[in-house]
């Protein structure tokens, strides 16, 4: 009997037992089931990894002795199931999230529409707020360098510039032709940069109406973080050179420019000098090319 295509789940933990458990036992109650989970332990201190893995005794875990970012854990997990040979997809799924029950069915329905479509968004509720979209894809403006959210999708399926990272399926043939995750970004804008990439390899990028996540927004970074504004400054001029138009990149610099200094100011007249510091070190790190963990989590 024809099951279908087989699905490689890859999900990340960081010290994040209890999402990941309630992340994985959602996956437990969907329809369609010819998938594997791949857990990714990735540089865990408190020894959650473990625990997840004698929980869930059939799924597959690989740990990385250090955190390499959502960039290199995924990519861990990608070329884990593309050795294996098995799979025809690769599923990237954060691990605080909460699928619905029909998610890989929905996700499969739009994949196998158009044999161009290489890769397929969910639509990402929020997990508080279980009625209310988050995001649904993005598409970019460019001379203001503004990924401008799509939210509710009218149709099946709606091609979109990016798919939201925290639940996107990839066809095999996408990776085996543009490559892995550029870990150069380590966390935010990677997906961006591989949707974009997608679709200048001729795929489309699509996000699929009926397929819901509900998402525990921020909780691997925290919101507006040193660590969220050192990425941020630092990442955008990376994805934007490696994917404005390049008409656009003298007015988007400007604009960067322009809006790196408000920030340093603003935080500094308002004794918040640690996010001045994020943002001054994003900057610095951009130009110096001190790309992956650079100084996320060490403020030197």
């Amino acid at each position: 009997m024809n099951r279908g295509p087989l699905v490689d789940i890859v999900i990340l933990n960081l010290n994040q037992e209890q999402d990941a458990v309630e992340c994985i036992s959602s996956l437990r109650d969907m329809t369609y089931n010819n998938y594997r989970v791949l857990l990714i332990d990735n540089g865990s201190t408190d020894n959650s990894g473990f625990h997840i893995r004698e929980r869930f005794a059939n799924i597959e875990f690989l740990r990385s002795e250090e955190n390499t970012g959502f960039t290199g854990g995924c990519n861990l997990g990608i070329k884990h199931s593309l050795k294996s040979g098995f799979a025809d997809y690769i599923l990237l799924l954060n691990s605080d999230t909460k699928v619905e029950e029909n998610l890989l069915g929905a996700l499969l329905e739009v994949a196998q529409k158009d044999k161009g479509i290489g890769i397929v968004g969910a639509v990402s509720y929020y997990y508080f707020m279980p009625d209310k979209v988050h995001i649904a894809g993005n598409k970019f403006i460019w001379p203001l360098g503004i990924q401008r959210r799509v939210g509710n999708i009218k149709s099946e399926f709606e091609e979109v510039q990016s798919a939201s990272g925290c639940c996107m399926l990839i066809k095999r043939e996408v990776v085996e032709k543009i490559g892995l995750l550029d870990e150069k970004f380590f966390a935010y804008y990677e997906e961006a940069d591989f949707c974009l990439r997608a679709k200048r390899n001729d795929f489309k990028v699509v996000v699929a109406r009926d397929a819901k996540v509900w998402h525990k927004i921020n909780k691997t970074l925290g919101s507006k973080t040193y660590q969220e504004y050192y990425i941020y400054t630092r990442n955008q001029p990376l994805f934007m050179l490696k994917n404005c138009p390049k008409i656009f990149l003298p007015n988007y610099f400007v604009v960067y420019f322009l809006k790196v200094f408000v920030r340093i100011i603003y935080f500094s007249v308002t004794f918040r000098r640690d996010m001045s510091k994020a943002v001054l070190n994003g900057f610095v790190d951009f130009f110096k090319g001190n790309f992956g963990k650079g100084r996320l989590f060490g403020k030197a």
